[in-house]
């Protein structure tokens, strides 16, 4: 008994596919993937995009499974399949240019180092809610004096303070008005 050509083999593994064998797919895959990535990188000329094209190859053959033809040959029908996500894939190119920047244009293009990050913006935003915050919480007389003894209207000089005075100043507290406030 000889052994099955290699296009055999690749309808039997097709066929067992499309029949529910899961695994068949990875046979396929040790079996291709090295010749599809090749073939796509020399069609597209960068590494990582043929990677991907070839995932997406053996993606869009899983999918497919079921429309293979056993009687045809299967390298016909996965190189089709590459082929037209390469031509997909330059269609996209052309609809979506990418302009490579060199060193001296990103640094020029680049923020200065001591701009304020996203994070900076958030947490002074946040810090300007909790002093609103804090200021709404406070009373209503929070603008007034509450020590009257201190308190004079009349433009007359003073003598030093006594020791007396001193601890009632001690204990006097003066709150700003909200008109004197800073809106953060």
């Amino acid at each position: 008994m000889t052994a099955p050509q290699p296009e055999e083999e690749d309808a039997h593994l097709m066929t067992a596919l499309a029949g529910g064998n899961d695994p068949a797919l990875n046979a396929l895959m040790r079996r291709w993937s090295a010749r599809l990535i090749a073939y796509l990188q020399r069609c597209c000329g960068n590494s990582a995009t043929a990677s991907d094209l070839a995932q997406e190859t053996f993606v869009r053959v899983y999918k497919k499974r079921h429309s293979y033809d056993p009687a045809r040959p299967f390298s016909t029908w996965i190189y089709t399949i590459a082929t037209n996500l390469v031509r997909n894939q330059v269609r996209w190119q052309k609809r979506h240019p990418v302009t490579l920047l060199d060193h001296e244009t990103l640094s020029q293009t680049s923020p200065p180092d001591d701009a304020p990050g996203p994070d900076d913006t958030l947490q002074d935003q946040e810090r300007a809610a909790a002093v609103r915050q804090a200021i709404q919480a406070l009373p209503r007389n929070y603008g007034s004096r509450s020590c009257s003894p201190l308190t004079s209207t009349s433009p007359t000089p003073r003598s030093p303070p006594s020791s007396a005075s001193r601890k009632k100043q001690s204990r006097c507290v003066f709150t700003a008005p909200a008109s004197h406030c800073v809106r953060v």
